[in-house]
């Protein structure tokens, strides 16, 4: 048998150590070229990063329908507090719902905020909402998301 003669490769891990320090370098002088409020923004995102999962947070594009909520907070009226008083009730029921697997307690977070109710689903190990490396559902997934579907849908 006949030796295969290498080919040079080693260029490549030294050229991707200099395209990423290249990338960091660019990245830190965006960065300390930003004005005050993009960079407490920045920093928040870095002290807590999964707070900023709601329409609320504030981003460097931006966005007109929290822009939109914040001129409106002054007019609550008797249709805004029906709405709450509705979201309250949904938010209790798929309460009811969930309660009945105590497992989904950690699946499936309901948060009744300012801007509507937010529900959370997490696939964890115990109980997965979803197959391994898959899109497909398990059956518990396709119980949690059609209650879900068939509450939110009442």
């Amino acid at each position: 048998m006949s030796k295969q003669k290498h080919h040079g490769g080693s260029w490549k891990v030294a050229y991707a150590d200099f395209v990423t320090a290249m990338m960091a370098l660019f990245l830190v002088l965006w960065l300390t070229a930003q004005d005050t409020k993009v960079k407490e923004a920045i920093e928040r995102a870095f002290r807590n990063p999964f707070s900023s999962a709601t329409k609320e947070s504030v981003g460097i594009i931006p966005n007109k329908d929290v822009q939109a909520t914040h001129e409106q907070k002054g007019n609550f009226d008797a249709v805004s507090a029906l709405h709450l008083e509705l979201l309250r009730r949904l938010t209790e029921d798929l309460a009811k719902i969930l309660q009945q697997d105590p497992e989904s307690q950690e699946s499936v977070k309901l948060d009744l905020t300012s801007q509507g109710l937010l529900i959370n689903l997490f696939d964890r190990s115990q109980k997965p909402l979803f197959e391994p490396d898959s899109a497909r559902f398990t059956p518990y997934g396709a119980w949690v998301f059609s209650t879900l579907a068939w509450e939110v849908g009442r």
